[in-house]
Protein backbone atom coordinates (compact mmCIF):
# COMPACT_ATOMS: atom_id res chain seq x y z
CA UNK A 1 0.00 0.00 0.00
CA UNK A 2 1.23 3.12 -1.06
CA UNK A 3 2.10 6.33 1.86
CA UNK A 4 -1.07 8.18 -0.46
CA UNK A 5 -3.49 5.26 0.19
CA UNK A 6 -2.26 5.09 3.42
CA UNK A 7 -3.38 8.52 4.13
CA UNK A 8 -6.07 8.56 2.17
CA UNK A 9 -7.77 5.67 4.28
CA UNK A 10 -6.71 7.26 7.63
CA UNK A 11 -8.31 10.44 6.65
CA UNK A 12 -11.27 8.75 5.42
CA UNK A 13 -11.51 6.43 8.48
CA UNK A 14 -11.33 9.77 10.71
CA UNK A 15 -14.36 11.70 8.22
CA UNK A 16 -16.41 8.90 9.25
CA UNK A 17 -15.91 8.87 13.16
CA UNK A 18 -17.20 12.41 12.79
CA UNK A 19 -20.09 12.12 10.71
CA UNK A 20 -20.66 9.05 13.14
CA UNK A 21 -20.94 11.38 16.10
CA UNK A 22 -22.57 14.24 13.94
CA UNK A 23 -25.27 11.41 13.71
CA UNK A 24 -25.47 10.83 17.00
CA UNK A 25 -24.29 6.67 15.94
CA UNK A 26 -23.36 5.68 19.66
CA UNK A 27 -24.00 2.03 18.61
CA UNK A 28 -21.27 2.50 15.87
CA UNK A 29 -18.54 4.03 18.48
CA UNK A 30 -16.93 0.67 19.40
CA UNK A 31 -16.08 0.22 16.08
CA UNK A 32 -14.12 3.11 15.75
CA UNK A 33 -12.23 2.95 19.24
CA UNK A 34 -9.79 0.55 20.61
CA UNK A 35 -10.66 -0.94 23.42
CA UNK A 36 -9.26 1.10 25.65
CA UNK A 37 -8.73 4.96 25.32
CA UNK A 38 -6.27 7.19 26.85
CA UNK A 39 -8.00 10.62 26.50
CA UNK A 40 -6.19 13.30 27.77
CA UNK A 41 -3.57 10.72 30.23
CA UNK A 42 -6.85 8.91 31.73
CA UNK A 43 -7.88 5.49 30.63
CA UNK A 44 -11.51 5.04 28.82
CA UNK A 45 -13.66 2.10 27.54
CA UNK A 46 -16.26 2.96 25.49
CA UNK A 47 -18.77 4.04 27.41
CA UNK A 48 -16.25 6.26 29.14
CA UNK A 49 -15.55 8.01 26.17
CA UNK A 50 -18.96 8.41 25.03
CA UNK A 51 -19.53 10.34 28.50
CA UNK A 52 -17.28 13.04 27.43
CA UNK A 53 -19.72 14.00 24.13
CA UNK A 54 -22.80 15.83 25.41
CA UNK A 55 -26.08 15.71 23.73
CA UNK A 56 -26.73 17.13 20.32
CA UNK A 57 -23.14 18.25 20.09
CA UNK A 58 -22.23 18.74 16.13
CA UNK A 59 -18.47 19.15 14.86
CA UNK A 60 -17.16 20.22 11.72
CA UNK A 61 -13.52 19.87 10.71
CA UNK A 62 -11.77 22.97 10.16
CA UNK A 63 -8.66 21.49 9.70
CA UNK A 64 -7.01 18.06 9.03
CA UNK A 65 -3.52 16.74 9.24
CA UNK A 66 -2.83 12.98 8.67
CA UNK A 67 0.55 11.30 9.11
CA UNK A 68 0.12 7.76 7.92
CA UNK A 69 3.61 6.82 8.65
CA UNK A 70 2.98 7.29 12.66
CA UNK A 71 -1.18 6.52 12.45
CA UNK A 72 -1.63 9.92 13.66
CA UNK A 73 -4.35 12.63 13.00
CA UNK A 74 -4.54 16.34 14.29
CA UNK A 75 -7.67 18.26 13.89
CA UNK A 76 -8.95 21.28 14.65
CA UNK A 77 -13.03 21.13 15.39
CA UNK A 78 -15.41 23.81 15.04
CA UNK A 79 -17.95 22.41 17.15
CA UNK A 80 -21.56 23.48 18.42
CA UNK A 81 -23.10 22.36 22.08
CA UNK A 82 -26.69 23.44 22.71
CA UNK A 83 -25.96 26.62 20.83
CA UNK A 84 -22.41 27.65 22.28
CA UNK A 85 -19.56 27.81 20.14
CA UNK A 86 -16.32 26.01 21.16
CA UNK A 87 -13.20 25.07 18.95
CA UNK A 88 -11.08 21.66 19.69
CA UNK A 89 -7.91 20.89 19.02
CA UNK A 90 -7.15 17.56 19.19
CA UNK A 91 -4.55 14.65 18.23
CA UNK A 92 -5.60 11.36 18.11
CA UNK A 93 -3.31 7.89 16.90
CA UNK A 94 -4.72 5.38 15.29
CA UNK A 95 -3.96 1.13 16.24
CA UNK A 96 -3.02 -0.97 13.65
CA UNK A 97 -6.47 -2.12 12.65
CA UNK A 98 -7.74 2.10 12.87
CA UNK A 99 -9.07 2.17 15.76
CA UNK A 100 -7.93 5.16 17.83
CA UNK A 101 -6.30 4.18 21.37
CA UNK A 102 -4.93 8.23 22.21
CA UNK A 103 -6.54 11.07 22.12
CA UNK A 104 -4.84 14.78 22.92
CA UNK A 105 -7.38 17.42 23.32
CA UNK A 106 -7.28 20.98 24.00
CA UNK A 107 -11.21 22.56 23.70
CA UNK A 108 -11.19 26.41 23.67
CA UNK A 109 -14.18 27.97 25.05
CA UNK A 110 -14.74 31.49 23.26
CA UNK A 111 -12.67 33.03 20.89
CA UNK A 112 -8.68 34.16 22.11
CA UNK A 113 -8.73 37.71 21.36
CA UNK A 114 -5.05 38.15 22.24
CA UNK A 115 -1.95 37.21 21.87
CA UNK A 116 1.55 38.24 23.28
CA UNK A 117 5.11 37.02 24.12
CA UNK A 118 7.31 38.86 26.27
CA UNK A 119 10.81 39.57 24.83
Amino acid sequence: MSTAMSAEALRERYQAYISSLNAHEWDKLPSFLADSVNHNGTKLDHQGYRGLIPPETHFVVADLIVDPDARQVASRLDITVAGKRLTEHVFYRFNEDLKIERVWSLVQDGEVTGYSVGR
